[in-house]
């Protein structure tokens, strides 16, 4: 199987804007690299992590950094377990311009997937301690969470104040963002971190409603939110429930609402000046939904003029897995990766595959996308209903 001896060449340029204030890193010639291919996946060296799935994973600066996850026994396919251990909380980097990895600091806490987000050359997510209770409902209705900040450069963690209550994390200028899910969840609060005074302060209610499905994402300086209407599960409602915009300005202040989509989409993402919802929906055998139903699940938001695109259509037959390797679609570059196996441009309107993973379909894994290049590591697969962990990794350069 081939290795990747560098990525230097494909990721030089995109890493100039990457990490504000970070010190650039020289960029290896090609001739450097002879092992260096985009046609195919590549394996990574044997990194110094336990085989693990669910691990937090992100591009950070100029590597990717994983930490956490579960290296545990896994529970038997489709089995519902309780947690007895608790999750990992040591980690490592990957550099893609050398070709190794290297331990980073273990956190303060057990870590496992659940939200982060990288803001300059931190990497900032939540925590919850599962195995002793850390999804124990508090007096105030809210589950405890730990907010925690992997500073790169000095390899540090830095244990922070928690917000109101958890949520997805959003980088926001120089600002942390926590969106709650849904109003559903009794005492959520959206908020916001000022990392120069460590303190959260709550954003002002969305003027959608209630509402389920509650998904913010951060473009052109200000926060896009969509959300479904929890209205139209009242009786009398006709058709589903379509996704609703607001817009935040940049001072957080001031809501406006936009016209109702005609999707019911959902896995926002701020790509390339558009927010893209990135699903196409599938059938029974897992084939991806073509052109033609009466709601499209996915669609493509352009916020200057306020309208909506279709999705371009994949192949005819399409399998499709829209949680390929256990993860939603993920941003790389000015694209979406879609299924683990399509890049799609919401600007062109251009599908393009990718090349066929060369190691066997897995769950829970950690994927991180790059600016340039995608990685895989880790995860789960079962042969009938028990479960084996692993360890290897894979990248591709694009």
């Amino acid at each position: 199987m081939k290795r990747i001896r560098g990525l230097a060449a494909v990721l030089a340029l995109a890493l100039s804007g990457c990490a504000a204030g970070a010190a650039s890193t020289p960029s290896p010639s090609t001739s450097e690299f002879p092992m260096f291919t985009d046609e195919a996946w590549g394996e990574l060296p044997e990194s110094p992590l336990s085989a693990r799935r669910d691990s937090v994973g992100a591009w950070v600066h100029d590597r990717f950094v994983i930490v956490g996850g579960w290296s545990d026994r896994p529970c038997p396919a489709l089995a519902d377990c309780d947690v007895t251990e608790p999750a990992q909380r040591t980690g490592a980097s990957y550099n893609p311009y050398t070709d190794m990895w290297q331990r980073i600091a273990p956190a303060p806490v057990p870590v496992s997937q659940y939200s982060s987000v990288v803001l300059g050359g931190d990497l900032y997510l939540f925590a919850f301690d599962i195995a002793n209770g850390g999804l124990e409902v508090g007096p105030d209705g809210q589950v405890p969470v730990s907010f925690l900040r992997y500073t790169l450069d000095t390899d540090t963690w830095t244990t922070l104040p928690s917000p109101p209550s958890g949520g997805a994390l959003i980088a926001a200028g120089d600002r942390v963002l926590s969106i709650s899910g849904s109003d559903e969840i009794a005492g959520g609060v959206d908020s916001v971190y000022d990392p120069g005074s460590s303190t959260w302060t709550a954003l002002p209610d969305d003027p959608l409603g209630r509402s389920y499905d509650r998904e913010a994402v951060w473009l052109d300086n200000q926060l896009i939110l969509g959300a479904n209407s929890l209205g139209s599960f009242d009786a009398g409602s006709e058709g589903p429930a379509v996704v609703r915009l607001a817009i935040l300005d940049s001072s957080l202040t001031e809501w406006t609402v936009l016209p109702d989509s005609d999707i019911t989409g959902i896995g926002a993402l701020a790509v390339a000046g558009r927010v893209v919802f990135p699903f196409y929906g599938v059938t029974a055998d897992r084939i991806a939904l073509g052109a033609g139903q009466p709601y499209a699940e996915g669609g493509i938001f352009n916020p200057v003029d306020q309208g909506w695109t279709a999705l371009p259509d994949l192949p005819t037959g399409t399998p499709l897995d829209e949680y390929a390797n256990g993860r939603p679609p993920q941003i790389v570059g000015d694209q979406v990766l879609v299924g683990g196996q399509f890049l799609l441009d919401p600007v062109a309107g251009v599908i393009t595959p990718l090349p066929r993973p060369s190691w066997s379909g897995r769950g829970s894994a950690t994927v991180i996308t790059g600016p340039d290049s995608i990685l895989v590591w880790g995860g789960v697969t079962y042969d009938g209903t028990v479960g084996e962990n692993h360890a290897d990794g894979y990248l591709l350069g694009l």
